[in-house]
């Protein structure tokens, strides 16, 4: 049971850290963009979109993958065995990270807690500053999309070996759609327009 309790602990840890990693290398991201000196919304969302996309596939997909290959190589000397079907192998944490990035990142989108709280207990002294704390917060376009690609990627490397990951990967995706949906329809400024270059 303890050696049980410490796989699983682990697993936690792991998948835990690389949701950390992801939100550290996000806010990173978002602010070497904003100093580009990217002319256009447009310019600007397509190069946060690239940068982000990379480092959220390289570090949720890619990073395990070859994590699980090089502890199966040195441990069995074959490169997939069965410790990537354990609790705390390479699937075990796909599954958390889809369920991490769903409550990390989703949820908060159906309830801000930041802008509610600033909206109802600030008292504004003018006018404009009443306007200000009911301005609604920015949706990140680029975050959206590189975001579905981390759960798209997460789901393509796990779904050959364990095919529930698909269906693991599309309820992460109708997650996220709904409560992006409810967010922008309830909370966040109207997104900006793509156009086909994005």
């Amino acid at each position: 049971n303890l050696e049980l309790l410490l796989s699983g602990g682990l697993i936690l840890a792991s998948s835990t850290a690389t949701a950390v990693t992801n939100f550290l290398l996000k806010e990173i991201i978002v602010w070497l963009t904003h100093h580009e000196g990217r002319d256009t919304k447009t310019e600007h969302e397509a190069s946060l979109f690239k940068k982000l996309a990379m480092a959220y596939v390289v570090n949720s997909a890619a990073i395990p993958l070859l994590m699980g290959l090089i502890f199966s190589f040195y441990a069995e000397g074959e490169p997939i065995d069965q410790s990537w079907f354990e609790k705390s192998g390479v699937v075990g944490q796909v599954w958390l990270l889809l369920i991490i990035n769903s409550f990390a990142k989703e949820f908060p989108k159906l309830f801000p807690v930041l802008p509610i709280l600033q909206r109802h207990f600030i008292k504004a002294k003018s006018h404009a500053k009443l306007r200000k704390l009911w301005k609604p917060p920015r949706m990140y376009v680029a975050d959206l999309y590189a975001n579905t690609l981390k759960v798209c990627a997460l789901g393509l490397m796990a779904g050959p070996l364990y095919p529930i990951a698909y269906l693991w990967a599309a309820f992460a995706m109708l997650v996220s759609n709904f409560c992006t949906s409810y967010g922008i329809s309830r909370w966040y400024a109207r997104p900006p327009a793509v156009d086909v270059e994005m």
